[in-house]
């Protein structure tokens, strides 16, 4: 076992109750053979992913390559609405393209329109999730995920808890392309994020960006599926069957 992963290794031997997992990757839709080599790999160690899908970059032909690798996953891959277009619309401060500087009927007309895109492609398995585009988005945009019948808003859990009974919030806690300073954390300093997330004895959610993942990348993340899907007292799900009875 590579030595990154000593410290994650050693936490789930201590933990005393089985710690859930989950990956979402981000931006499927852009970057088309760079998302079925990540695929490949949880493929390859039996461990579930869930892709944050940018409606309105699916065409038809890469939905029906994309839905002939969800139709073979036996229930290994999941799809949710990422955003709409995935363009920031915030003149000012960081980028959001559910902000403040778009009205409560843009936003819910993209948000419409970004189901239909989903529902027309994938014969209506997305999941009720919504992730925001740079994990961002405001209280109108809660209020209109919540009449449109979405239950998870996923962000990143540095966000502020939004606070809304009948949306559960199930942030990432681990972005496997943080930095810090402007420097890319090491591995060893990714297990040890991943580490401290298992101590903190909720599920850790672990985000991917394809598009950035080379094969050095990829062998990094093989190393943590094999360590995954072997030790017992980790439980790799998809994000839907994280969702709590309301």
């Amino acid at each position: 076992m590579s030595c990154w992963l000593d410290d994650i290794n050693r936490a789930l031997d201590n933990t005393e109750n089985p710690i859930q997992f989950f990956f979402r990757n981000d931006d499927a839709g852009w970057a088309d053979q760079e998302l079925f080599h990540l695929l490949d790999c949880f493929f390859a160690a039996g461990l579930p992913i869930d892709l944050a899908v940018i409606p309105k970059a699916i065409t038809s032909c890469k939905a029906a390559h994309l839905y002939h690798y969800i139709s073979e996953s036996r229930g290994l891959i999941g799809i949710h609405q990422h955003g709409y277009s995935h363009i920031n619309h915030q003149m000012q401060g960081r980028k959001c393209e559910f902000g403040s500087d778009r009205s409560y009927a843009q936003q819910q007309s993209d948000i419409i329109s970004g189901m239909d895109l989903l529902n027309d492609y994938f014969a209506d398995c997305a999941d009720p999730i919504f992730t925001p585009p740079w994990n961002r988005c405001n209280h109108e945009t809660v209020n209109i995920l919540i009449g449109l019948g979405f239950r998870i808003l996923s962000r990143d859990n540095t966000a502020q808890q939004l606070g809304y009974r009948d949306l559960q919030e199930l942030p990432i806690n681990i972005d496997w392309f943080k930095k810090y300073k402007g420097t890319r954390l090491t591995p060893s300093e990714l297990g040890t994020m991943i580490d401290l997330a298992i101590k903190n004895n909720v599920p850790v959610g672990i985000m991917l960006h394809h598009q950035i993942m080379d094969e050095n990348e990829r062998d990094w993340l093989n190393q943590l599926l094999e360590l995954l899907s072997r030790h017992s007292m980790a439980h790799c799900k998809r994000m839907i069957d994280l969702m709590t009875a309301r």
